[in-house]
């Protein structure tokens, strides 16, 4: 069962084919709603990690920062790990896990 149909979501019809999708090894495949997600929020995240001092910051200072509910930014974080962007630093056990700008991610801010 793919994502649409999972979340009721089928009625949405499929991408047209002429909508080309890049993937990135080791990147994981997003739904095209999550990707979107993640190209809006990438950015404000990155920013906002800059703009600190130590280029650290817990998850939901961020999501205060850029008024944004975790559960939107969980996935954004998760793949700007994955893409080497950002490191985990800290695990909280009600996840509110610290993050912190790798030497990638301060170059793409600093783009």
């Amino acid at each position: 069962m793919d994502f649409k149909q999972q979340f009721g979501l089928d009625y949405l019809g499929v991408k047209p084919p002429n909508q080309a999708v890049q993937e990135r090894k080791g990147a994981p495949s997003l739904p095209q709603g999550l990707g979107d997600a993640v190209i809006a929020y990438s950015a404000k995240v990155i920013d906002a990690l800059n703009a600190n001092p130590t280029k650290t910051m817990r998850l939901f200072d961020i999501a205060r920062q850029l008024s944004t509910r975790v559960d939107t930014l969980s996935p954004v974080i998760r793949v700007l790990v994955s893409e080497g962007y950002l490191e985990r630093t800290a695990e909280d056990s009600l996840g509110d896990d610290t993050f912190k700008l790798t030497d990638s991610g301060k170059k793409v801010a600093a783009t």
